[in-house]
């Protein structure tokens, strides 16, 4: 007994080591450890299917709200990850978090839709 509440997985993308992640969130569990998430939302609906269930919190980088920032800074599309967090609301507690770039995602509509779109999903805003 190490008196550890749990574990984070954070920095860079911990998601990019998925089978690690969720054998080590597995065995946390298993030993009452809690698992917290942190994570850009750039995963299959499948693997996150397999790992909510030991994941207690996850913290999901909203890059923007807008797809074409996702698509010129991430090479990715906006849609999938607020369906990663649509369906990660319902296993566990979730934090979003919106780091405001200036002059690329700080334009006050943008905000305004991003907070609009948290709030339509029930969560509670601080």
């Amino acid at each position: 007994d190490n008196n550890s509440p749990g574990i984070a997985y954070t920095y860079s993308e911990p998601l990019i080591w998925y089978e690690y992640v969720l054998d080590t969130a597995r065995l946390a569990k298993k030993n009452n450890l809690k698992n917290i998430l942190v994570t850009n939302g750039f995963i299959n609906q499948e693997p996150l299917l397999k790992l909510l269930p030991f994941i207690d919190a996850l913290n999901i980088d909203l890059k923007s709200f807008r797809n074409y920032f996702f698509q010129k800074y991430c090479q990715g599309s906006l849609a999938p990850v607020l369906r990663i967090i649509e369906i990660a609301k319902s296993y566990s507690h979730i934090e979003i978090t919106n780091l405001i770039i200036p002059g690329l995602n700080d334009k006050e509509e943008e905000i305004k839709e991003l907070v609009d779109w948290v709030a339509s999903q029930g969560y509670k805003l601080l």
